[in-house]
């Protein structure tokens, strides 16, 4: 982007600044995707022809990983735009959380497109003050007009420079999630898809940098795949993120959300990586789990995060009492629920850990059962991996809290969400999966999987004790009479 070009994009974040602080919303809204409400005026506006291939263009770089592929290995973005009808170009962008913004010049003057992980969804035209949507979204486009000029504000000067300098030399690959089931399922998902597709070569060749953000990162990706001695692999933490792909000026895109998924040779990858990887069996308080004859070890997630099921405790004093009448004291707990990055850990790690702690150990005083416990929250996912594949069985939520017993050591267990749910089928993968029954507490339907929910106490431990009797060895045949 010439130093003239990127003084017009750098004026209109200017402007548009203004309109946040004053809380303007007037900007037009289009979309090219049929059915939306927006779609009619696009077409009296665009034409029909125009709708169609701008869908038809974008298409082409859905986010998936294979697209993924293609363009790092051209470093560069090319798009039409919808509302001139001609090519234009994006080599520079920025990433915040879940977004990535990828910024331009063209016939319609300065803006950026909007995607989710890898996927384009929205083209903002600053100048035009005007949307058009590519791909369906729950997202507010206000909301993501301030998070895109909070981004570049907060890099200040370094912004300007950046966007100003020489189209980048250098191509980097963005491999991370905050959310572990995505993490897991496609960005790493996205990684194997290019072995077994047999593009690794290729990947590796179309790249420079292999980035993954410390704090979107649940397994050190550089330890899973073999990286070439050409590729360097930067960890850094995903508020630098941006800072590292400036200085170095690269054409920096996300294989994250790519459309991939958890298959059988990722997860005998996954298992295999952390069978000859992790210690965690020979920790002394450890190994004293697997040297223990007629104990069932069994893994509880506690779900900590975002307060859905508010019946905890009693979910927990269940499972205790449960145990203790099927088992007696022949017990051994397994308490996840959080998952510090394998790097680093930091503030919030030190805070969730701490009332994961207190909330167990609160729940067994409470209900008077006492077992050993091993504090799998303060675990990464390499060490857990391995020791999840020692447990009997598990409980927990469904989704991250799952995914290391269920979805990749496949163990047999329990999960319950909202009645809402989730698409659970996809989240958790086991061939011996059994649903406690869930009663939703009265919300907004807008909410949807996010609603606060109970776990049926009584039904609960008919599903547990269920399970527990499938599990249980058939009992020997009784011996013919002599009578």
């Amino acid at each position: 982007m010439s130093l003239q070009l990127a003084k017009g994009l750098h004026k209109a974040f200017q402007r548009l600044a203004d309109d946040i602080e004053q809380g303007v919303r007037d900007w037009t809204a289009l979309s090219v995707v049929p059915g939306t409400a927006n779609h009619a005026a696009t077409v009296q506006r665009l034409g029909e022809e125009r709708c169609a291939e701008a869908a038809r263009q974008f298409a082409r770089f859905s986010g998936h990983n294979l697209n993924v592929l293609k363009l790092l290995a051209r470093k560069r973005v090319d798009f039409l735009d919808p509302l001139s009808g001609k090519i234009t170009t994006s080599t520079k962008s920025l990433v915040f959380r879940k977004y990535s913004f990828l910024f331009f010049t063209g016939a319609s003057g300065p803006g950026f497109i909007m995607c989710i992980g890898s996927r384009p969804h929205t083209v903002f035209y600053l100048g035009l003050k005007t949307w058009v949507d590519i791909r369906n979204h729950n997202d507010d486009h206000y909301d993501v007009l301030a998070l895109c000029h909070g981004t570049a504000a907060r890099l200040q000067r370094g912004f300007f420079r950046y966007i100003s300098e020489p189209a980048p030399r250098e191509a980097a690959c963005i491999v991370g999630d905050e959310r572990p089931t995505h993490f897991i399922r496609e960005s790493l998902g996205g990684l194997q898809d290019y072995i077994d597709k047999e593009r690794m070569d290729s990947f590796w060749q179309s790249i420079d940098y292999l980035i993954v953000p410390i704090d979107n990162s649940f397994i050190l990706t550089d330890e899973l795949f073999d990286v070439p001695a050409h590729v360097k692999v930067i960890y850094t933490t995903m508020s630098d993120l941006n800072r590292v792909v400036m200085a170095k000026n690269l054409f920096a895109y996300r294989l994250m959300r790519s459309g991939s998924h958890m298959t059988e040779s990722l997860r005998a990858r996954i298992v295999n990586y952390a069978e000859t990887a992790s210690p965690a069996l020979e920790w002394p308080e450890v190994a004293k789990f697997t040297s223990r004859e007629g104990y069932k070890t069994v893994w509880f997630s506690v779900e900590i995060e975002k307060g859905r099921l508010k019946n905890q405790e009693a979910v927990l004093s269940a499972l205790l009492l449960t145990l203790k009448e099927n088992y007696g004291n022949q017990v051994q707990l397994i308490i996840d629920g959080w998952s510090p990055s394998p790097i680093s850990i930091n503030n919030k790690d030190h805070r969730i850990i701490s009332t994961i702690r207190a909330f167990y150990k609160k729940t067994m005083k409470n209900c008077g059962v006492q077992f050993d416990v091993i504090e799998g929250f303060s675990m990464s996912y390499r060490d857990k991996i391995k020791l999840a594949g020692r447990i009997d069985f598990f409980v927990t939520m469904h989704g991250s809290a799952a995914i290391v017993p269920s979805l990749i050591r496949q163990k047999p267990g329990i999960t319950y969400h909202s009645a809402w749910g989730m698409t659970i089928d996809h989240e958790v993968w086991v061939p011996t999966l059994y649903r406690a029954r869930t009663h939703d507490q009265k919300t907004s339907t807008a909410a949807r999987h996010w609603a606060p929910f109970e776990v049926d106490i009584p039904a609960f431990c008919d599903t547990l004790n269920g399970l527990i009797r499938d599990l249980s060895p058939a009992s020997p045949p009784a011996a013919p009479s002599t009578h």
